[in-house]
């Protein structure tokens, strides 16, 4: 199911029934939720891929992840700018929809996505997502 199958204004008029503008409120909100539901699923493949192949494209043995890597074992540094505009995107909207400050989201996408105008890509999500 997709946002656009969520939002339709094509539903017949009866009366008495609901109020319009009401119900399209609903299925806007409801849109929303699914489109940051589908941006975190997304954001989190995102971030399992990049965990996957920092270590080898393995999962970590439980006594590795309780005492820490094994000695001499190649400890990875801070994640680097991936240049993702989709994954930027996406975490954009989530942090957005999570109730971040515009601020706080263009650092994020500056930081992690190394975009090179991360305040005009906020903007835009901020604009989609109102």
């Amino acid at each position: 199911m997709e946002r656009s199958d969520v939002v339709r204004t094509d539903f017949p008029e009866a009366s008495p029934g609901f109020e319009r503008s009401s119900v399209e409120a609903h299925l806007e909100a409801v849109a929303a939720q699914l489109a940051a539901l589908e941006a975190r699923a997304r954001a989190l493949e995102v971030e399992l891929g990049a965990v996957r192949s920092g270590a080898g494209g393995e999962p970590a043995d439980r006594l590795e992840q309780e005492s820490g890597p094994p000695e001499g074992a190649r400890v990875p540094g801070p994640p680097q700018p991936t240049g993702d505009p989709v994954a930027a995107r996406l975490v954009a909207t989530e942090m957005l929809l999570d109730g971040a400050g515009r601020e706080a989201v263009i650092a994020r996408v500056e930081s992690e996505y190394g975009m090179p105008d991360a305040a005009a890509l906020v903007d835009e999500v901020i604009a989609r997502t109102g």
